[in-house]
């Protein structure tokens, strides 16, 4: 029986002073009762026991295994790199560099440069909001355009419309 069974099986297993925990895949063992060892299994056990000291504790579990990796392979606070899921792996990075110089520093995207891609890209103005909202959430900063972008966009347009006139050309050549 395996510590992953229903919540009444738990409880009494764990009232039960005859319990013991198998030490190679954590299963609850007891007289009479079989359990089949295997490494998926004790991996969801033991995550079942970390999370019985209640969340907290178990994300201390978690930081501490991290810690520890990254003290025994040398991994440098911001750096990344790869942790195993059973499944597709995951690229963690934990904290920062220690060194300013070595942290990534990123300027601002001004309204020039936003009017240019605008121009080039023949962006209207909702996809120009579009292409705002996406490089400020790309760059995890909402300071990584410079503020009220949008808004200078409409007034340098109506400023620059006083300069000119739009007309409606019909041509019968077609």
């Amino acid at each position: 029986m395996s510590l992953n069974d229903s919540s009444d099986e738990k409880e009494s297993e764990a009232q039960t002073s005859s319990t013991r925990i198998c030490t190679a895949c954590f299963s609850s063992v007891r007289p009479g009762s079989d359990h089949f060892c295997c490494s998926t299994t004790a991996v969801s056990n033991l995550i079942f026991l970390a999370f019985t000291l209640g969340t907290l504790k178990a994300e201390q579990v978690a930081s501490g295994i991290l810690k520890k990796r990254m003290d025994d392979e040398n991994i440098k606070k911001g750096s990344q790199f790869r942790v195993s899921t059973g499944g597709n792996p995951i690229m963690i990075t934990i904290g920062t560099a220690d060194k300013k110089s070595e942290r990534k520093s990123v300027q601002q995207i001004s309204l020039q440069l936003i009017k240019e891609l605008q121009i080039v890209l023949e962006l209207s103005l909702n996809k120009t909001k579009q292409l705002v909202s996406v490089l400020r959430k790309g760059m995890e900063s909402q300071l990584a355009v410079e503020s009220n972008v949008l808004g200078k966009l409409k007034d340098l347009e109506q400023t620059i419309s006083a300069y000119y006139q739009v007309e409606k050309v019909i041509s019968d050549d077609i």
